[in-house]
């Protein structure tokens, strides 16, 4: 310590020490604000860990849901209930079997009788014949109504599993949408009290910064400091 020093701090014109605690607290304050910093984001990474691990799941199963939903929707029957069936094709094999036994009963009838060839058996035959297919061709229709109804009771079946997946997926669509909002949720403001979290810092860093630069300029370091000031006070009286 110089002369001028001394003299200064006896004086009372050194400042020094004063404007080195100020500078000391600074210091201080700024290692508190980092640890302020960093505790702040460790939560913030916490947190935004937590919301992950709660609605991460569900928010990356939202996509799939949603695209499971539209194939549902597009592979959907919504032309209705269709049936190609014929009652051609419901007739008994052995219909034209019975016909026949059905005629030749009655050809034998009218041979032992010898009226094969009278009106009233050719009568006869028109009306087995008509009697026989109007017998078949109602079987046949039930058969092929009875193959209907099977069908349209499959094809309902089906409609109703097909809506209910799609109301399935639809509700998980919701419930994962949820997810998905919330997780995006947490995600902005993760990133907004992060980017506030650093701006707080740097604030606090530069109000420090300038407090430590004010302090210099504010600093004097003896007797010198007065003979400075003084030759600057004497220098614009002379002007």
């Amino acid at each position: 310590m110089g002369v001028f020093d001394i003299a200064g701090k006896i004086l009372g014109t050194d400042n020094s020490g004063a404007v080195n605690k100020a500078n000391a607290t600074m210091d201080e304050i700024g290692t508190l604000a980092t640890t302020n910093k960093n505790q702040n984001q460790a939560m913030l990474d916490q947190y935004l860990a937590q919301m992950q691990d709660q609605f991460g799941g569900g928010a990356q199963a939202y996509e799939n849901i949603v695209q499971n939903l539209a194939k549902a929707i597009g592979g959907a029957d919504y032309s209705g209930f269709q049936y190609g069936g014929n009652v051609n094709g419901f007739y008994d094999p052995a219909a034209q079997q019975r016909a026949n036994a059905a005629m030749e009963a009655i050809e034998g009838s009218a041979a032992s009788g010898g009226s094969r060839f009278s009106s009233n058996f050719l009568d006869k035959v028109a009306a087995k014949q008509q009697a026989l297919a109007s017998e078949e061709w109602s079987k046949a229709y039930d058969r092929m109504m009875q193959d209907r109804a099977a069908q349209l009771e499959q094809w309902q079946t089906g409609q109703q599993a097909q809506n209910q997946k799609i109301q399935n997926l639809g509700s998980l669509a919701n419930i994962y949408g949820m997810d998905r909002n919330a997780l995006n949720d947490a995600v902005n403001s993760y990133y907004a009290n992060s980017i506030n979290n650093r701006n707080a810092y740097l604030q606090t860093v530069s109000d420090l910064a300038a407090g430590k630069a004010q302090n210099s300029l504010a600093q004097t370091n003896g007797i010198t400091d007065i003979f400075g000031g003084a030759a600057t006070i004497g220098a614009a009286l002379l002007k």
